[in-house]
């Protein structure tokens, strides 16, 4: 199964960000598979503000439990290019069909400070 992260990125921004808009996501399959987004929003200095991230896919892995679950995990690295910042995720979801043949689906997200720092504070230890 590959998400539609195009699509994907759109709904998402917008049910957790509702005064943000998504002006384009691009996927690309290369090896790691990118994606590159670019919204408008407000920060906290300015009403509306063009920013953009690309996001990169460290590791996909995915694999069918039973017959009716289905698990989906990403190790994912955020570069939102304005602010310099960069966030790492891990996203796991399932889905699971139910008897009445609907999918459910669950999704937990973790997320980990910026790489750098952590380097900066080992080599300060």
């Amino acid at each position: 199964i590959e998400p539609n992260w195009e699509y994907n990125m759109g709904q998402s921004l917008s049910s957790f960000w509702r005064e943000a808009r998504l002006i384009s996501a691009k996927y690309r399959a290369t090896s790691p598979p990118k994606l590159t987004v670019e919204y408008s929003g407000p920060t906290r200095k300015y009403k509306d503000v063009q920013q953009g991230a690309s996001v990169t896919f460290i590791n996909t892995e995915s694999f069918l439990y039973d017959n009716n679950t289905f698990f989906i995990g990403e190790d994912i690295e955020q570069e939102n290019l304005e602010q310099d910042l960069i966030t790492r995720y891990t996203h796991v979801r399932n889905f699971e069909r139910r008897t009445d043949g609907r999918i459910i689906s669950r999704q937990r997200v973790a997320a980990f400070a910026d790489p750098r720092v952590d380097e900066k504070l080992a080599e300060e230890a």
